[in-house]
């Protein structure tokens, strides 16, 4: 997808979340490995926070297709 912002190519990935936790995206293609859910695993892994998560951390629960422009740091999702 090009973005509608500065015309270049986003990164297709996916929006993730749990109940009364934060938001982080992940690239298409990779999975987060494991139950529990910190800032510094979502980033090891390849992951945007865009929210913080507690020390003690969140089980998964959904997901939304959505794209990533590194350049103008925009996200765009597909509900």
């Amino acid at each position: 997808m090009i973005c509608p912002y500065c015309n270049r190519e986003m990164s297709a990935g996916y929006l993730r979340s749990v109940e009364s936790a934060p938001i982080f995206w992940f690239p298409e293609g990779k999975e987060y490995h494991g139950w529990v859910l910190t800032k510094s695993k979502i980033e090891k892994q390849g992951g945007i926070v865009l929210d913080e998560t507690s020390t003690i951390g969140f089980v998964l629960k959904s997901r939304s297709t959505s794209f990533w422009c590194k350049d103008c740091k925009t996200f765009i999702t597909k509900l």
